[in-house]
């Protein structure tokens, strides 16, 4: 994930100087830049934070799950202030499950019956 920051830019004024207090025009070209930080979806996990910015439109390169978007989108503390960075494609979220993750959950899921057969067996559990 990628965070594009827009900054304002600010502009100075006129200012005097010198020993005879003269009038010079200074312009000067700065952006309004305060801290802040950012941080993957990864890194993100786990976390509660009070204002979040979420970019889960198309990346350049790569790709965005909707397991990705998920925990960038549920991180805030209150959806009123969980941002999107910019449109994205509706498709992250109607797309089906991932024929190999749902193979694998199917696996897993008879692992753990068979485990639980075998510890109820051992320990006289009915």
């Amino acid at each position: 994930m990628r965070v594009v920051v827009v900054f304002e830019r600010i502009s100075g004024c006129a200012c005097t100087t010198g020993p005879r207090e003269e009038t010079i025009k200074v312009v000067r070209h700065q952006y309004g830049i305060v801290p802040a930080f950012a941080f993957t979806d990864h890194k993100a996990q786990g976390q509660t934070l009070d204002r979040v910015i979420v970019d889960i439109g198309k990346p350049a390169t790569g790709s965005i799950s909707q397991f990705n978007a998920y925990v960038a989108l549920s991180r805030g503390r209150d959806p009123e202030k969980v941002w999107l960075l910019r449109p994205f494609e509706m498709q992250l979220f109607t797309q089906g499950v991932d024929p190999d993750l749902a193979e694998e959950d199917i696996r897993l899921e008879r692992l753990n019956d068979e485990t639980r057969r075998t510890y109820e067996m051992r320990h006289g559990i009915v």
